[in-house]
């Protein structure tokens, strides 16, 4: 593990979210930190993450301390889905957070669907729930029934608008994890997101420890309906 111990990465998270102005339990912190450990350890036999050469504390910031920034904007009140959870960001590490409130994670890539199965297992995290499923066509038979859709780093804005907006109830909200563009990208996409009965609702924008790069999240609040017409499947998907 590079020679970082686990307490140090647990250290480093509890900083983190003090810095961030929130908390959470010892256990949370633990179950975070060890489902890096075994995203890191499982990334050596199976692609599951692109980070893989990073040193530990690198690859925790990157990985998980950015997952745990979506709490900074989400709340614990009403379900969530996770759109494109991957190895389970960020919606393992927010459903530790968030213990009380119910997490689906959507993952369309068998194998990375099963490593997080076996993680909620692991973890025991009887709050979340894993679909492997492509998010377009389970979001058509699934309905608006979330509080929260989150998403990192599955595509252009108006994509992960289109595959969030049908899932959400009127007054849910989407957090997009974006890059330091992420404001500029929000205003880009507003035709599209106005289809869609989307509106910006904010851009909070900050930095990740250690100089491991800046971070937005861009928040949007569903005003209206949906069409039907959406989420579309095939090519069509995110164009508009």
């Amino acid at each position: 593990m590079d020679g970082v111990a686990e307490d140090t990465l647990q250290e480093l998270a509890a900083d983190s979210l003090a810095a961030w102005g929130l908390s959470a339990s010892p256990a949370a912190v633990q179950g975070i930190v060890r489902h890096f450990l075994r995203v890191r350890e499982e990334n050596r036999r199976v692609n599951l993450m692109g980070l893989r050469h990073e040193p530990a504390s690198v690859g925790f910031i990157r990985l998980s301390i950015d997952a745990m920034s979506a709490a900074l904007v989400v709340d614990a009140g009403g379900p969530a889905v996770d759109l494109g959870s991957g190895a389970g960001y960020p919606g393992l590490p927010l459903a530790l957070l968030h213990p009380s409130q119910s997490w689906t994670l959507v993952e369309a890539t068998k194998k990375k669907a099963a490593f997080i199965e076996r993680m909620v297992d692991e973890l025991a995290v009887p709050n979340a729930s894993v679909v492997s499923q492509r998010a377009e066509e389970w979001a058509r038979k699934t309905g608006p029934r979330f509080s929260w859709a989150t998403a990192r780093a599955i595509g252009p804005l108006p994509l992960v608008a289109e595959l969030a907006a049908p899932l959400l109830v009127v007054g849910g909200r989407v957090v997009a994890m974006r890059g330091p563009a992420g404001a500029d990208e929000a205003q880009q996409a507003r035709a599209a997101l106005e289809v869609l009965g989307l509106r910006v609702l904010g851009a909070r924008q900050f930095a990740l420890p250690e100089g491991q790069g800046a971070r937005t999240l861009v928040q949007l609040e569903k005003v209206v309906d949906t069409p039907f017409r959406f989420p579309r499947i095939g090519a069509t998907l995110g164009r508009f």
